[in-house]
């Protein structure tokens, strides 16, 4: 494996040494991203909030301040380790819980969460899919999904620069494959969030709530 292609496979599993270094990085270069991102969502002092992917823990530190309580995942246990010292205070008041789990088969009884986000990590998943129809069961109707990514693949459908340095890594979506991937695992009200934004790939989507509560 390449220098290249194996730095972008630790971006998606840190490990090893380097793993809290690109960690430490990754939590200062998405900050703002994730704050810009957050400004556009809807939290309610009593949401139940799932970051799924969390890495190093920052946007668990951002929504603990607006939420009830957090939940974050990672499937890499260093990344679990890195969130929970980012966010020790809220962890030892009960206020946030970060475990290791895979987006795939996550650890939570249906109907569980207001809120599910994943920041910078539907890269890596291999089976990204069926991870949203499995995320849309642990939402409360009326509940919703965010999906924020800094790179969204070309209109012309061309591979992401990215993609092309790690073949077989990462998948880096478009516009159109996402919101149909939003829809086909059952999401409503399907909505772009920071459409001034043209290199990011940001959306949210709805569990359809027959009583008309909705974040979107």
């Amino acid at each position: 494996m390449g220098i290249l292609k194996r730095f972008i496979d630790l971006l998606g599993r840190p490990r090893g040494i380097f793993g809290p270094v690109l960690l430490s990085m990754m939590n200062v270069g998405h900050r703002p991203f994730i704050e810009k991102v957050l400004e556009e969502v809807p939290i309610d002092r009593d949401d139940v909030v799932l970051d799924v992917g969390c890495g190093g823990g920052n946007a668990i530190r951002l929504m603990a301040n607006r939420a009830a309580s957090v939940y974050g995942v990672d499937i890499s246990p260093v990344s679990v380790a890195s969130a929970r010292r980012k966010n020790k205070g809220n962890v030892r008041a009960g206020r946030v819980s970060i475990m290791e789990a895979d987006a795939s088969n996550l650890p939570f009884e249906d109907g569980t969460f207001d809120l599910i986000t994943a920041f910078e990590t539907v890269y890596f998943w291999p089976e990204a899919a069926f991870c949203f129809s499995s995320i849309r069961k642990k939402l409360k109707p009326g509940g919703a999904f965010l999906v924020a990514c800094e790179g969204v693949r070309p209109e012309s459908g061309e591979e992401h620069p990215f993609e092309k340095m790690a073949p077989g890594v990462m998948r880096v979506y478009g516009r159109e494959e996402m919101r149909s991937m939003l829809d086909r695992a059952g999401f409503s009200s399907v909505k772009t969030i920071c459409p001034d934004r043209p290199g990011w790939l940001c959306m949210i989507g709805e569990r359809e709530d027959e009583i008309g509560r909705a974040h979107v």
